[in-house]
């Protein structure tokens, strides 16, 4: 599948170089809000959602100096509304830059999690629940579980990849990066079964100015064929149009914190010893509790079957590493911020056709529901093949009449040269 037909940007500081096409835009006077990026379109089947958990700002030791320090925790997003459509990769970047184009001011990344690549396998179980369609799911009372699991070195079956690594941005030189990339990648020579709906990430940062600086996301993604179609029309894609500049100020107090990481002001004077490694997380739906990798707490016994987990380990330095052994970490929820006043405020979660409560719906409803899914699949299909051959038939004609006017301006030579040989004779 080519990258550059089926993929959407999104970009903080708009370039040249880029051109984006997902919007969310800021508040009239001013500059930041915590949903980076977000589907707004209701009747996508898919749902993309870059939101920003945690701020927290304080001091570090790097390099052996004294530098101000910034930890960002970011939730990633990529659901499915319908059970035919999915993601199949997508690729997250952060450059984070001086907001005065001062480059010796750029923030510089210490740690991040999820560092290097993950392999993830994925088992299934029965499972009873009151909800209607879940990723990888069936319609009904009893559905299919799912239960990732993350392993320290490559498979030879994987169901996806989820890696993370510090970059720098284009044309910047050094030895400091000042962005970070996380990719999620589904395997493509196996089931195909799309990739995990959520992922839980943090970058920290050591700062050598304590001025505002910016933070450019771009998201690059991929979806399945029965997707484009949905893609490709106004109103059920999952793209929307561009976005403002999104400014982050240490002196200022921009969100209030859920605290879900339990981090203390103790904590903020040495931002160096915080276990950034502990905040990566996956997850399949909003329903699951997440499960973080600690390779000092001894695994529990079991899982209960009730509730799907997602286990994360990371990969080791040599073959011969322990595998680390998964303990449960279970956040709280962070409630929503209005970014003019900072104040807490319950925020509705986006509608998702596939967690519509049905218990009570008659299997011959259920039937409709599915019927009706797998018919909008098929007509995407249909739409996307008939652009496809107009484009075609576009080509077609373009050829047809440039031959033709070859074919005349060949007429009109000839037919100028016999008038210039009628004359010399």
């Amino acid at each position: 599948m080519d990258d550059s037909d089926f993929s959407f940007e999104v970009g903080f500081v708009p370039t040249e170089r880029q051109d984006n096409n997902f919007r969310l835009s800021n508040l009239p006077g001013h500059d930041f809000r915590r949903t980076f990026a977000e589907t707004t379109n209701e009747r996508s089947p898919l749902y993309m959602r870059i939101r920003l958990a945690e701020l927290h700002h304080g001091s570090m030791v790097h390099d052996g100096k004294k530098h101000f320090a910034t930890l960002l925790l970011f939730e990633f997003r990529f659901e499915s509304r319908l059970q035919d459509n999915r993601y199949e990769s997508a690729r997250i970047t952060f450059d984070f830059l001086d907001k005065e184009g001062e480059s010796k001011r750029d923030p510089v990344v210490v740690a991040l999690a999820p560092d290097r690549m993950h392999w993830l396998n994925k088992t299934s179980y029965d499972r009873t629940t009151r909800y209607g369609v879940q990723a990888g799911g069936e319609l009904g009372g009893a559905e299919l579980g799912v239960h990732w699991e993350v392993e320290q070195t490559k498979q030879k079956r994987f169901k996806a990849t989820v890696t993370g690594s510090p970059t720098h941005i284009r044309g910047k030189l050094g030895d400091d990066s000042n962005a970070v990339m996380w990719t999620m990648q589904e395997n493509k020579d196996g089931s195909r079964e799309g990739i995990p709906s959520f992922l839980q990430a943090a970058v920290l940062l050591a700062r050598r100015f304590n001025t505002p600086f910016i933070a450019k996301l771009n998201v690059k993604t991929d979806v399945n064929f029965a997707s484009l179609g949905h893609r490709a029309l106004p109103f059920t894609t999952d793209k929307d149009s561009v976005i403002d500049l999104v400014t982050l100020r240490p002196e200022e107090t921009q969100m209030v914190n859920s605290s879900s990481l339990g981090i203390t002001d103790q904590d903020l004077e040495h931002m160096e010893r915080l276990q950034v490694e502990r905040y990566f997380s996956v997850n399949l739906s909003e329903e699951d509790p997440l499960i973080t990798p600690d390779p000092r707490t001894p695994a529990p016994s079991s899982v209960p079957a009730t509730q799907p987990t997602l286990v994360a380990a990371s990969e080791p330095d040599t073959p011969d590493s322990a595998a680390p052994v998964p303990s449960p970490l279970v956040p709280p929820r962070a409630p929503a911020t209005n970014p003019e006043t900072g104040a807490s405020t319950p925020s509705p979660a986006a509608p998702l056709l596939g967690r519509q409560p049905l218990a009570n719906a008659a299997p011959s409803a259920v039937a409709v529901v599915v019927a009706a899914a797998k018919a909008a699949a098929a007509a995407s299909q249909a739409v996307e093949l008939a652009a496809r051959a107009a484009e075609a038939a576009a080509q077609a004609a373009a050829a047809v009449a440039e031959a033709s006017s070859r074919i005349t301006e060949a007429s009109v030579l000839a037919a100028e040269t016999a008038e210039r040989l009628a004359i010399g004779g």
